[in-house]
């Protein structure tokens, strides 16, 4: 009898991952630590911005999915590297980023509670992430390439980051900013791709690397983040993207280009990155771009 070929379940490959990155990027996984968020490590800290009241909710959850996209991550660069289009440091640096994409999100978290209890706090502002890096810096993290990123941690990813990728051609055409580095776009597709399950939210009861379509369907979008499908940005006469906070108001989008939902470009975006990793991979080949990248992240 033929054994049949059973892939393993996803928390097996996150442990076995997570175990072999942690030797591969120590750095990464001191930083989540010392942010609150590694994915084994869970234990109260002081919110800083309620005058060290003791916060004890558990972040272990975000240093999984960390895990998770350094994983797609690590398999994209991983194709790269195979072809010899980008180097070893390339790759690694890559892998560290989107390790570390999320590990402010316990003090964003700590900044929004303060807010919530009447404190004056910027929750996004870039002087609201010197925290994490004054932190590190205290605790001994001398890696001034991992501290410089830190800074900006997770701006590369989700709706907010869409306007950084995206710019029009001479034909009025979206296309992928020259600007946006391969690191940038490797961090923000992995993150896109992770289609993690929320018990009474979500479709999806495991967790599945899917395209960013998928993940929006799965993950019911419309209903929970309604706000994706009214708000989203333009472009002005100079070709600068501009937000726009409901896209059916005539008088927000007049003199405005190619304007849409946050939940129109965030596929175009996914699928502009798609195209252009997969014209680096296999220029000639005839797969869905998004199809291409997908296999990529699924195999094991």
């Amino acid at each position: 009898m033929t054994d049949h070929y059973k892939p393993k379940p996803w928390e097996v490959i996150v442990a076995e991952y997570k175990e072999r990155l942690e030797k591969e990027n120590p750095v990464a996984f001191r930083v989540l630590d010392i942010g609150g968020v590694h994915p084994d490590k869970s234990a109260p800290m002081p919110n800083p911005y309620l005058d060290g009241q003791i916060d004890e909710e558990n972040f272990g959850n975000i240093g999984v999915h960390c895990v998770e996209v350094a994983i797609c991550a690590s398999r994209i660069v991983g194709s790269m590297l195979a072809k010899g289009v980008i180097s070893g440091d390339q790759a690694k640096e890559i892998v560290d980023r989107a390790l570390v994409h999320d590990a402010n999100k316990r003090f964003e978290v700590f900044r929004r509670k303060a807010k919530a209890a009447g404190r004056e706090v910027d929750i996004y502002t870039p002087s609201a992430y010197q925290t994490m890096y004054d932190k590190l810096k205290a605790s001994g993290v001398d890696d001034q390439l991992m501290l410089e990123y830190i800074k900006r941690a997770g701006k590369e990813t989700g709706h907010g980051s869409l306007t950084d990728f995206i710019s029009l051609n001479e034909h009025g055409e979206p296309v992928l900013k020259p600007t946006a580095t391969l690191g940038e776009m490797v961090v923000h597709l992995a993150d896109d791709s992770v289609a993690s399950p929320l018990p009474g939210k979500t479709k999806n009861t495991e967790t599945k690397l899917v395209t960013v379509g998928e993940r929006m369907e799965l993950g019911n979008f419309p209903a929970r983040y309604p706000f994706l499908y009214k708000e989203g940005f333009g472009f002005d006469a100079s070709g600068s993207p501009v937000i726009v906070k409901d896209v059916s108001s005539d008088f927000e989008i007049k003199d405005l280009r190619s304007v849409k939902t946050y939940a129109e470009w965030q596929p175009l975006v996914a699928r502009l990155i798609c195209e252009h990793f997969k014209d680096m991979l296999e220029k000639d080949g005839q797969e869905d771009p998004e199809e291409f990248i997908k296999e990529i992240i699924n195999q094991q």
